[in-house]
């Protein structure tokens, strides 16, 4: 199975830890650092997608 997903992954796309660390930092908020407070905002930003309030990240 592991080389079944080796196989599938693009090795000629490389991405640096640091870059995909600011990515994920720009899109959420501090105050979500843990599995619990994941998922409640998780949950608020479905909530707002739901309503229209906001347009969710692509």
């Amino acid at each position: 199975m592991e080389e079944i997903g080796h196989k599938s992954r693009r090795q000629d796309v490389l991405v640096d830890d640091s870059l995909i660390q600011g990515f994920y930092e720009q899109q959420i908020p501090t105050h979500v650092f843990n599995a619990t407070t994941l998922e409640k905002w998780h949950r608020e930003e479905m909530r707002n997608v739901a309503q229209g309030e906001i347009t969710p990240i692509h």
